[in-house]
């Protein structure tokens, strides 16, 4: 007698009854609004990291230029002091001069005042 190969499972095309395809179809419908579902949230998600990520972008951009620059905005105080015709305001810490301010006809006025 002549050897036999043993039975075997195979993947292959079968065709699909009515009630087979009924159900297909609902368990289509649910996957696609799952995936709608996961698209939405992907799509928020997106959005709210890409605030976080400019933020963080501007940070880093703040900082190289302050590392660049060797400076930085800081709160300074300054001292305005009376000239001939205008007013100077100095930094306190180095006595730079950071603005100038003519000298108005109520500043005049004011100190006719009080003389």
């Amino acid at each position: 007698m002549a050897k036999q190969r043993p039975d075997e499972e195979r993947k292959l095309y079968v065709s699909l009854n009515d009630d087979e395809l009924r159900l297909k179809g609902d368990k289509l419908s649910v996957r696609v609004k799952r995936l709608e579902d996961i698209d939405r949230r992907k799509k928020a998600f997106a959005s709210a990291i890409k605030v976080e990520q400019e933020a963080a972008s501007e940070d880093a951009t703040q900082l190289a230029e302050e590392i660049e620059h060797r400076r930085e905005i800081r709160p300074v105080t300054c001292r305005w002091e009376r000239g001939t015709e205008h007013w100077v305001c100095h930094r306190v810490d180095t006595g730079e001069v950071v603005d100038t301010a003519p000298i108005t006809m109520a500043d005049r006025q004011e100190e006719l005042r009080l003389s």
